[in-house]
């Protein structure tokens, strides 16, 4: 009986490092591979170096009086986000990504719940993007 516990004991500890090692291998790994991805990430600074598309306004010879704006795809005119009414900021949190404030960026329950839901109906009418996702999506991904 003595040799059976003995061996029961040395198999044991052998899986347990080898478990261990495993796990450490996975690790450094993940760390690499993070690493590898990371490398090509854009500067967070990007977005607000960003070119956006603008109007192009035209103004008398004094310079004071606005004549025209020319538009070409979009009409967008650039407004601090300290100028917004935190009314309006909060209303577009609330519709866009409800759970803003508790997540990173990811919203891993949301993500599973539209999942479920999407294969429950058959359908992909559920999305998942948080406000980090649109705007990284809407910046480096070409929405042609």
């Amino acid at each position: 009986m003595q040799y059976f516990k003995k061996t029961y004991s040395l198999k044991f500890k052998k899986f347990v490092t080898n478990l261990i090692i495993l796990f450490l291998l996975g690790v450094i790994f993940s760390i690499l591979l993070f690493i590898y991805i990371a490398k090509d990430l854009p500067r967070p600074e990007v977005f607000s170096e960003r070119q956006q598309i603008m109007p192009t306004k035209i103004y008398d010879r004094t310079g004071t009086v606005l004549l025209r704006t020319l538009y070409n795809e979009e009409k967008r005119i650039p407004v601090d986000l300290n100028n917004s009414p935190q009314h309006l900021i909060n209303a577009i949190i609330s519709t866009e990504d409800a759970r803003f404030y508790q997540h990173s960026g990811l919203d891993y329950r949301r993500i599973a719940g539209a999942i479920l839901f999407d294969i429950r109906s058959g359908t992909t009418a559920q999305g998942a993007s948080t406000i980090t996702q649109q705007l990284i999506r809407s910046t480096f991904l070409n929405m042609d």
